[in-house]
């Protein structure tokens, strides 16, 4: 690729110019007037972007399958070698309905019933519920001595049950089809969404967090205490809302929902009433929080690069700490383990004890003994499963790591040459990533197996503009449903309907799954993995790029898909 090719750097001059506006547009805040001007010119941009590209020589571009609308997606669907397989029948719909694994509902099925006579079978073979009575040790060692002598025969079996779960859970995705539903009612961008069952709860610039009903997508309550934009949301679970709601003394059980602040506040509502039951003040934007149960805790990040620990009932600040040079941007908890991003490309992961923090990873830290080149940018989200952890920044992948084994992995999530993943989502089978193709604004959402990373399908109502935020939780009879918030609030849910990609009546739109074989390839840098010093075009502090690299541990056989060293 010629990159000192005029026209292409042209192309990379308007996309940065669309970055800084997507930077301002995510900043939540009023903006002066030369701000709002930046922001006027974005479709100007865009139509210029899009006429030079239309007298690129091929050669000048990125690969020519690239996917910018539905209907694109749609042909590439069609390919022969690539078509899904036949919607479910009466019988599997009852049984291989897509389902999440969160532990947040009480509807669960967990994922691993597919294979569970096997795993029962290995758990017996081990020396089942007898391994925890100490006066069974011979019998014990006899069921060791049988499961050593088998061990070639009981990995074997293993392997060939993660097959036929991999096939069941790749034919489920590609066969699937869905029904989108906008909900109205925010002014402006919504930065966060939470979903648990049939409640629905979402955050926005315009001051206001709302309660759903998914099912009917009607509107529960509207609640106003915020004074600035809401930047983040926490749904507790039903155990967490209850226990809670003992330590504070209430007589009636609540859902409880957290969330944050340009205001410089955080408030905990109940969801099932609409009250606001307490509120404590940062001193700076709060970008992320979570909740601690195990600790009572709330736990807030600012803009500052300052995290504070709270007393979740009586509103006390614990701990104030600087932990970034720069804005939090994401953050989760998994257990007693905080993990959070910053605004830098910098990931930290602290345990909770004692309600103070114990760092225990910095991804910064590794860059003493390296055979990786990892380029930081900002990043926008980031999720938690087992020791992996997944995120999505300015680049065209996602990228994962393992932090206590050190292997590290990215995936396509972008087949257009620029673009951001903006919010991820996991469970026990799957990720879920957004995509966002910059020059034309639209996005959609990539799925893959966990945690072989294998590519599914991706799912497309060639409407859906930028998403910033994705949950997960299911309908009552167990059926898959995703929640996005961006520029539109959505719910997409698996349907029965008869396949027909058009567009129906309230808002709502039908689609089938499709299936983009330009994901199967192996990740390749993005188009700002490389420096931009000879660039004299104007350039954001979201373009600065920090090399960072980091030797992977020793891996084992086993772990050999996941072994390969990469550029981020």
């Amino acid at each position: 690729m010629e990159n000192n090719h005029p026209k292409r750097n042209k192309l990379r001059h308007l996309r940065r110019k669309l970055r800084q506006i997507d930077h301002l547009e995510r900043l939540g805040r009023s903006l002066n007037a030369d701000e709002k001007l930046k922001i006027a010119s974005k479709e100007t941009i865009r139509h210029e972007l899009q006429s030079i590209k239309a007298t690129v020589p091929l050669n000048l571009t990125v690969n020519q399958d690239t996917i910018a609308t539905a209907d694109l997606i749609s042909e590439l669907q069609d390919e022969p070698d690539a078509k899904p397989e036949n919607t479910f029948n009466d019988d599997d719909e009852q049984v291989d309905s897509l389902t999440t694994s969160s532990s947040n509902n009480e509807h669960e099925v967990p994922a691993s019933e597919l294979i569970g006579e096997s795993l029962k079978r290995q758990f017996d073979e081990r020396g089942g519920d007898d391994q925890l009575d100490p006066s069974n040790s011979e019998k014990k060692s006899q069921k060791r001595l049988k499961q050593t002598s088998n061990s070639v025969q009981v990995d074997t079996q293993q392997q060939n049950n993660d097959e036929v779960f991999d096939q069941d859970l790749r034919r489920l995705w590609r066969s699937s089809e869905f029904t989108v539903r906008t909900l109205d009612g925010h002014n402006e961008a919504i930065s966060s969404v939470a979903a648990d069952g049939n409640i629905i709860v979402s955050t926005s610039h315009d001051t206001t967090v709302k309660v759903w009903n998914s099912d009917s997508g009607q509107e529960t309550f509207s609640l106003r205490g915020h004074t600035g934009s809401v930047t983040c949301l926490v749904l507790l679970t039903a155990d967490e809302g209850d226990e809670l709601c003992r330590y504070l003394g209430l007589v009636k059980m609540h859902r409880l929902a957290l969330t944050g602040s340009t205001d410089s506040s955080a408030i905990l509502w109940s969801v099932t009433s609409g009250e606001k039951l307490k509120s404590i003040y940062a001193f700076n934007t709060i970008t992320c929080l979570v909740y601690v149960q195990s600790e009572i805790c709330i736990i807030t990040a600012t803009d500052s690069g300052k995290i504070d620990v709270w007393d979740a009932t009586s509103g006390t600040n614990l701990r104030s700490l600087t932990m970034f040079d720069e804005s939090y941007t994401a953050m989760t908890v998994l257990g007693n383990y905080l993990y959070a991003a910053s605004s830098d490309g910098i990931i930290k992961i602290w345990e909770v004890c004692d309600r103070d923090l114990i760092l225990k990873f910095s991804l910064d830290r590794f860059n003493h003994d390296s055979n990786i080149e990892l380029i930081l940018r900002e990043i926008h989200c980031l999720v938690a499963y087992d020791d992996w952890v997944f995120y999505g920044d300015d680049g065209i992948n996602v990228k994962a790591f393992d932090w206590k084994s050190g292997i590290v992995r990215k995936f396509y999530n972008h087949v257009c040459e620029s673009g951001t993943t903006d919010a991820i989502a996991c469970t026990d089978r799957e990720f879920i990533s957004s995509s966002y193709n910059l020059d034309t604004a639209k996005g959609h959402l990539n799925v893959r197996s966990f945690p072989n990373g294998e590519y599914l399908c991706s799912l497309s109502d060639d409407s859906t503009n930028k998403i910033s935020s994705i949950s997960l939780t299911r309908t009552r009879n167990g059926m898959v449903r995703i929640v996005t918030g961006g520029v539109q609030l959505k719910v997409w849910d698996v349907t029965q309907l008869p396949r027909s990609n058009k567009r129906s009546s309230n808002h709502e739109i039908v689609f089938k799954t499709s299936y983009i074989p330009y994901y199967l390839k192996d990740a390749t840098p993005s188009e700002y993995d490389s420096s931009d010093a000879d660039d004299t075009e104007e350039t954001s502090e979201i373009e600065n790029e920090y090399e960072r690299t980091y030797i992977p541990r020793e891996i084992s056989k086993s772990s050999s898909f996941w072994s390969s060293c990469v550029i981020l």
